[in-house]
């Protein structure tokens, strides 16, 4: 059995900075607003009838999704904390306060990186479902426009 939760109509969604290193448009410092949908397959073994409860699948979606709201993604690889900044140098430096960043370990921020980051978070959340077998996640950074890793658990 499949179950889907599909960020735009569900609001799972953030609202960030970020900016592509050596991209030719996307280096500059820009935003979006991502949308977040899974796909989870499992059994259903729940008396209720569920594989997994969609309230318990929301709120681990939003917890990510909150963690990096209103943030400024940096992957950081390419971040110095210095007492209340972030220092981030690539072939631009910036300066940014320390609560408005979020230090990724990835190689740069970009829809593939991000749907990867979520989809390693949610593998975490769902180790406790001995019944769930495989996840999709797809991050949108504009309708029609993005990037989804699938797998099994």
């Amino acid at each position: 059995m499949k179950i889907i939760l599909d960020g735009k109509h569900l609001n799972i969604k953030f609202s960030s900075a970020h900016f592509i290193i050596e991209h030719e448009k996307c280096s500059k410092l820009h935003g979006h607003n991502f949308y977040v949908t899974v796909e989870i397959e499992g059994e259903i073994i729940d008396e209720k009838g569920f594989v997994i409860d969609f309230l318990h699948i929301k709120n681990m979606l939003k917890s990510i999704c909150n963690n990096l709201d209103h943030k400024v993604l940096v992957p950081e690889k390419y971040a110095n904390i210095v007492n209340d900044y972030v220092e981030i140098k690539t072939d631009k430096i910036y300066k940014i306060p320390r609560e408005d960043v979020i230090l990724l370990p990835v190689n740069n921020v970009t829809s593939e990186e991000l749907a990867k980051f979520i989809f390693d978070k949610l593998k975490v959340y769902l180790k406790e479902y001995k019944n769930v077998k495989w996840l999709k996640v797809i991050v949108e950074e504009e309708p029609g426009q993005g990037a989804s890793i699938e797998g099994r658990l």
